[in-house]
């Protein structure tokens, strides 16, 4: 499997990335201002958009502290292993994120070789959990992933228009959308792009349906996306790959300029659906903390449609450089995202 194409669905620049790879302190669900750097981002655990204690994953709840899945011991084990083994026959994709990894954290010597080296097991820990995602289920779910502030989402809902996601290639992205559908109140249509060859795609796409998601090709995203949002359903998108010229807009991350896919921005504006932000990383148990946080708001309404979309996928950004900052190795270090990296906005 090509490590660039692995993806589905489903925050300025900020302060001194951390210098050490220990496990941080779990890190608070996003407050009403999404553009808040790492560092203001508590590290308590609390989630400031769950109220009380950690919200029942359904009506019928599930307790938190279920033992986690036998899978995620022996996920720890082969992505230490088997990372440990990429990251030293690999030379392109150890280059790859090591380079972004400087470019984008401002680190040198051991301290970029460090989050680079602890990016690839993580990474490995990802795809060798991936078939073990269709273990999960309603009784167990909570053995996986925990979820915090899915009430979000629930008053969202209640406008009738549908609910957006903004996500990115972080934690266990496939387990979050894997379990979406025993902790999100309603259906979850997943904009991915496709895998090659296509063998591999059928196969991954079954996998990433069989809880009940659906997946829309990249390529059809947009009528896709309009009628589940008139369904009133939700769509997830991936922002942290690259777009072409035409596709993107230019927007900040990390201190520059990259090219963002502008769809998510243009579907919020013309449908006037909730964008909400929903990440997730590993916990020191194994399990994944989902963390689903208030609604993005939109840009006022003076400007240009284009201009007010732009200004919309820049908010989107500052959201996913936040959280990439405050745990960087669980991030996808491995793709090209800084190709196209320009200190200055293009024009």
């Amino acid at each position: 499997m090509r490590a660039e194409n692995h993806g589905s669905a489903l925050s300025g620049a900020g302060p001194a990335p951390p210098q050490a790879l220990p496990h941080k302190e779990p890190m608070r669900a996003f407050s009403d201002n999404h553009m808040k750097s790492a560092e203001s981002l508590p590290a308590d655990g609390r989630s400031a958009a769950c109220h009380g204690p950690m919200e029942a994953l359904s009506p019928a709840g599930f307790p938190a502290q279920d033992r986690p899945t036998p899978l995620i011991r022996i996920g720890a084990l082969m992505g230490a292993v088997l990372g440990t083994i990429w990251y030293a026959l690999d030379p392109r994709h150890r280059k790859t994120a090591e380079e972004n990894v400087r470019l984008a954290l401002g680190l040198n010597g051991s301290a970029a070789r460090g989050i680079t080296r602890a990016n690839f097991r993580h990474l490995a820990r990802v795809f060798a959990e991936f078939p073990g995602m269709v273990g999960m289920s309603a009784q167990n779910i909570s053995r996986f992933v925990e979820a915090h502030g899915v009430d979000h989402v629930h008053r969202s809902l209640e406008k009738g228009r549908g609910v957006l996601i903004l996500t990115s290639h972080f934690g266990n992205w496939e387990w979050m959308a894997y379990g979406a559908p025993f902790f999100l109140p309603a259906r979850l249509n997943i904009v991915a792009r496709p895998l090659r060859p296509q063998g591999l795609n059928r196969w991954v796409t079954a996998l990433r349906e069989r809880s009940g998601n659906r997946v829309i090709a990249k390529d059809h995203a947009l009528i896709h996306a309009l009628k589940a949002l008139k369904r009133n359903e939700i769509v997830a998108f991936l922002l942290d790959h690259n777009a072409g010229k035409k596709t993107g807009v230019w927007a900040p991350f990390f201190g520059g300029y990259v090219l963002t896919h502008k769809t998510l921005a243009h579907i919020a504006l013309k449908t006037e659906a909730p964008v909400h932000p929903v990440f997730n990383r590993r916990l020191p148990d194994g399990r994944y903390r989902i963390d689903v946080g208030p609604e993005i708001p939109p840009p006022p309404p003076s400007g240009s449609r284009e201009e007010r979309a732009e200004a919309m996928t820049a908010a989107f950004n500052a959201v996913i450089e936040a959280r990439i900052r405050h745990t960087p190795e669980q991030w996808y270090w491995i793709h090209r995202r800084f190709r196209r990296f320009r200190l200055d906005k293009p024009r």
